[in-house]
């Protein structure tokens, strides 16, 4: 099944205690889906895209905005939970519109089911690799 959350993150003045966010910067679009959520109870699908929206937000220092329709400029994300332990996020950058290739960045927990911190960490992850990865 797949779950669109509909998640709106500012880069407000708590956010930039918080998060570190800068001010005055556009906040990045993001359409979030998810399979597998059962994996991750007690946490339904758009509880896990709010989580992975927000988290990531954090990670990369900038505002984003959850979008039920794929964004122009912005980036489509497909979390992906299994019951072997391993978690994805497919993520699409669009640009003008057009996708570019996608990436992929995995979590493994193996020994243990998913808690929510997983989507923290697999939002970081992620973060951390598009930073790394062209184009910007």
């Amino acid at each position: 099944m797949r779950i669109l959350a509909h998640v709106l993150i500012l880069g407000t003045a708590s956010a930039l205690t918080t998060g570190g966010i800068m001010a005055g910067t556009p906040p990045t679009p993001i359409q979030c889906s998810v399979r597998g959520e059962k994996f991750v109870a007690p946490l339904t699908g758009a509880a896990i895209c709010q989580r992975f929206v927000a988290a990531y937000a954090r990670a990369s220092g900038s505002a984003a905005t959850a979008r039920p329709t794929a964004p122009a400029d912005g980036l489509v994300i497909a979390l992906n939970f299994l019951p072997q332990g391993v978690a994805s996020a497919q993520v699409t950058r669009m640009r003008g519109g057009k996708p570019l290739a996608p990436l992929s960045f995995n979590l493994a927990v193996s020994d243990r089911p998913f808690h929510a911190d997983d989507v923290d960490r697999l939002a970081a992850s992620t973060a951390q690799g598009l930073r790394t990865a062209s184009p910007r």
